[in-house]
């Protein structure tokens, strides 16, 4: 019985998440066209660019992301409720801090990402600091909405997760199509963005109250489940920044040797 209501969980899972890549990449192929030719080429140059630039800085969580995945489900394996509030507080905490000094870096480097290392026109400059700006919130809502992530992973309801991730991701695109139809600066465009993120927060924190254990997600954080989850989270940090650098740098250095007109050569597939 056990086997077989795990193959059938199994199975769903395998099953959203083919079916929700294939909804992205059929959302991507009908939207990005529609989204570039309105935006044109420096809007939607700098709108990879932020993606860009807060994808490389989230993955600097230290490997807390895996860390909290491995420590909630052993918590909920062995029937630990208060193991399992010491490892939420300790990543909520965690992720927090992180978060706060990324969007503090992002912030304060805006001016020189946008008029130093990124090839902007100087008509579109001022466009760009503010986009950065509101990037900063961005990479807020991005650290917090991976652990939320990471939990429901911890916790086994990946029918949570792809469900989530499937709406927002959804509403991310189709909200972008609508602005960029309306004309609307790419600097709206990120905002939408943040916004949305902050609603699926607000969505995950009510929901996870339900799953977690009572009071999990509020408190000081742990300095033993600290020490424990760092050790085994750093290793895989390394690892995640390599792929990410392998990933997505590319757009880093040539945005620095190409024009931001010509980005989109080199970031639409």
């Amino acid at each position: 019985m056990i086997e077989t209501g795990f193959s059938r969980r199994f199975g769903r899972f395998v099953g959203w998440n083919l079916g929700q890549q294939g909804w992205f990449i059929l959302l991507s192929l009908v939207s990005t066209p529609v989204i570039y030719h309105r935006l044109g080429d420096d809007a939607f140059g700098l709108l990879s660019l932020v993606n860009v630039v807060v994808a490389q800085v989230a993955v600097l969580e230290f490997g807390f992301g895996q860390a909290t995945i491995r420590g909630v489900a052993r918590a909920r394996a062995a029937r630990d409720p208060d193991d399992e509030v010491r490892i939420v507080r300790t990543s909520v905490w965690t992720f927090g801090v992180m978060a706060v000094l990324g969007s503090a870096a992002i912030w304060s480097a805006r001016s020189w990402l946008a008029e130093e290392w990124f090839d902007v026109p100087e008509a579109f400059v001022a466009t760009a600091v503010a986009t950065f700006c509101v990037s900063a919130l961005l990479l807020w809502t991005t650290f917090f909405g991976n652990l939320a992530n990471s939990l429901w992973q911890g916790l086994h309801r990946f029918d949570r997760v792809n469900l989530i991730m499937a709406a927002g991701s959804t509403a991310q695109v189709l909200g972008t199509v609508v602005l960029a139809v309306a004309g609307r600066p790419v600097t709206e465009i990120v905002a939408w963005t943040v916004l949305l993120g902050v609603i699926l927060l607000g969505l995950h924190a009510r929901l996870l109250r339900r799953e977690l254990a009572p009071g999990a997600l509020v408190g000081w954080p742990d300095r033993t489940a600290f020490r424990s989850m760092a050790s085994y989270g750093s290793l895989l940090m390394v690892a995640g920044l390599f792929s990410q650098v392998h990933l997505t740098s590319g757009a880093l250095v040539l945005g620095a040797y190409v024009s931001l007109g010509a980005l989109p050569y080199f970031t639409i597939p």
